[in-house]
């Protein structure tokens, strides 16, 4: 018959039931009164505190510790191994606490009791990867008398307080670096006061709603009480309610002033931009209403990154004559740039999606303008977003230079030809001048451009249904005071009652038909070069 195995001890059991015993009558010649707890969660032992009275009695002080008793044996250098909820338990008591390390070989009962720096470590630990946590039995502390002055010590309510207020600053600044909590109490309220880097660091934002405060941060420069009052306070500063009995102030930075360059084939240029910061974001904010974004590192497929988003925003933006040290540094934005804080390391600008477009655009409406004469205290970096105000601009630069008609405007047929492949022999040489329309602004743009080009004759009926230029001679600006109904493209009227031709569209229109109640306020003239 196989032999029943019974209940069994392990060695490590016996150890530490052994160094239990050897506490209980150590904590009893020490002024203790050790009781063990009848449910393990952390804590070995609740200890009364005593106080002699006398040679022969001893009275409760009121004042508790809560232990956690760990034993060794056998070992030349020994250590106290602790894992993260016995450090967690230990961080949640609101009694003094003391880690006793038994040496279960000579019977020597050591001591640790919390403090500030020990605290620090322990919350290091949390923070960190590691299961488990070794001291050296020859960091703690010996003998009664040195367990009596560290006992004094551990329950005096200052010392209390103080590491209260310590383990609820490190639970803060594990979460936002650089934080502080400060407490002022007097006999009749307290005060509270939590300074952070950021002031938006404080708020926990939903998903829902961290866009729209984005923008307002980023792009407003403001952080409404409506919006305040609806975004919670993050749970960490909970526990600073246990500390005082008054209200809680927060304190922190909406923005700050630096100083950023930009460098591009040997020119560097500097402004200045305000910082702010929402979560994990900062935004460097230009004056021009540019907005560089900038992540935290974020961990993206087991890679730590950095995520870019570029914003322009018209909110409190000055125009673009208002600056010549922020037109200066916007013009630099060109492809193979790089960005950064003055005294850092460079980032190419390409990080930002269409960061190197605006030097060059910039530079278009500079040219522009100063054709034009115009003066640059109309316009906002923010219309670069604007699809009419960039075409207007785009055809202006090509114009200037000297991009001719024939290459942005496609030939086109029209009428009884559409729909047919154009024959050779039906295009006739012919001198135009036609006007090209765009808006500007609150004003209108005529362009009037004369050359030679083409016409399509066709032949049942005899009709002109084409048009193509083939080359260019002159071009000339007008500038109109009232707007013209067109869309956000610029559009060529080569007839008074042809179809408006539309330029720089992504997919252009090869072919139109006549349209009914068509009539331009402008006239082209198509005159024959040769007499057919």
């Amino acid at each position: 018959m196989e032999k029943v195995r019974a209940k069994r001890r392990s060695v490590s059991q016996r150890i530490g039931e052994k160094g239990e015993g050897i506490f209980r009558i150590w904590g009893t010649d020490n002024h203790l009164i050790p009781q063990k707890t009848e449910r393990d969660y952390g804590i070995d032992f609740f200890c009364q505190v005593m106080e002699p009275v006398g040679s022969s009695s001893e009275e409760i002080t009121g004042a508790v510790i809560g232990t956690q008793v760990r034993s060794i044996t056998g070992k030349s250098r020994p250590r106290v191994l602790v894992d993260k909820t016995d450090i967690e338990s230990a961080l949640r008591l609101s009694v003094p606490y003391c880690l006793i390390g038994i040496d279960t070989d000579n019977q020597h009962v050591h001591h640790l009791f919390l403090d500030e720096p020990l605290l620090e470590e322990f919350y290091s630990f949390i923070c960190s990867k590691n299961e488990t946590m070794s001291l050296r039995l020859d960091r703690f502390e010996f003998g009664p008398e040195a367990f009596k002055a560290s006992l004094a010590r551990a329950c005096s309510p200052a010392t209390q307080s103080r590491l209260k207020l310590i383990k609820v600053n490190l639970k803060i600044t594990s979460d936002i670096p650089g934080a502080d909590l400060k407490i002022y109490q007097t006999p009749s309220t307290g005060l509270a006061i939590v300074d952070v880097p950021w002031i938006t660091q404080i708020f926990k934002l939903p998903a829902d709603r961290r866009e729209a405060a984005a923008t307002m941060v980023f792009e407003e420069g403001k952080f409404s009480k409506s919006v305040i009052s609806q975004i919670p306070i993050k749970e960490i500063f909970a526990p600073v309610k246990s500390l005082v009995d008054g209200p809680i102030l927060f304190r922190g930075a909406f923005e700050e002033e630096v100083e950023l360059y930009v460098r591009h084939q040997g020119k560097q240029k500097t402004a200045t931009f305000a910082l702010r910061r929402i979560e994990d974001e900062r935004a460097y904010v230009s004056e021009s209403g540019l907005i560089l974004v900038i992540s935290d590192a974020r961990l993206d497929g087991g890679v730590y990154k950095h995520f870019m988003d570029l914003r322009i925003t018209a909110s409190n933006a000055v125009s673009l004559s208002n600056s010549s040290k922020t037109l200066d540094f916007l013009e630099l934005l060109n492809p193979g740039a790089v960005i950064n804080e003055v005294g850092r390391e460079g980032i190419p600008i390409e990080h930002w999606l269409d960061l190197h477009r605006i030097g060059p655009f910039v530079s278009a409406i500079e040219k522009a303008y100063k054709f034009l004469d115009l003066n640059l205290s109309e316009v906002f970096l923010a219309d670069l977003q604007n699809e009419e105000f960039g075409k207007t601009i785009t055809l202006l630069e090509s114009l200037i230079d000297g991009i001719e008609i024939q290459q942005i405007m496609p030939g086109f047929v029209l009428g009884p030809a559409a729909g047919t492949p154009p024959k050779n022999e039906l295009w006739r040489r012919t001198a135009f001048r036609i006007p090209i329309v765009a808006n500007l602004k609150k004003r209108a743009v005529e362009t009037w451009v004369e050359g030679t080009g083409d016409v399509y004759v066709c032949e049942e009926p005899s009709v002109i249904c084409g048009f193509r230029a083939t080359s260019q001679e002159s071009w000339t600006c007008l500038l109109r005071e009232t707007r013209y109904q067109i869309g956000p493209h610029p559009e060529v009227w080569v007839s008074k009652n042809w179809p408006a031709i539309p330029l720089f569209k992504e997919k252009p229109e090869v072919t139109w038909t006549f349209g009914s109640g068509i009539e331009h306020p402008l006239e082209g003239d198509i005159r024959p070069l040769v007499d057919d």
